[in-house]
């Protein structure tokens, strides 16, 4: 069985949440006490994430990452981000996106 990194290898700081990235999940850490409490982190295996969409920053002041997952309903996690850290948000698209070829 292999060992699971506990090191994200990006970190990206949103609106409301922190993203990490691992070799093999996305994990949204939730900064709001509230919802820390009654629902905790959302973990994103790289095999439930069908696909990657990022918006830009073009009318609003906060870009969007949004990861739609496997499954009947097709659920979508959203991530805001802000637009400096436009690059960041890329670089993660892109990396998910690779992984998600081999998995």
């Amino acid at each position: 069985m292999a060992a699971v990194q506990n090191q994200p290898t990006i970190t990206l700081p949103g609106i409301h949440n922190v993203l990490d990235l691992y070799p093999d999940r996305v994990v949204i850490h939730h900064k709001n006490v509230y919802l820390r409490m009654f629902s905790g982190d959302q973990v994103l295996p790289f095999s439930e994430i069908m696909s990657v969409q990022l918006f830009e920053c073009r009318f609003s002041d906060y870009g969007e990452l949004r990861f739609i997952l496997a499954g009947a309903h097709q659920e979508a996690v959203v991530f805001k981000f802000k637009c400096e850290q436009h690059q960041t948000a890329s670089a993660i698209k892109a990396a998910v996106e690779a992984a998600r070829q081999t998995v």
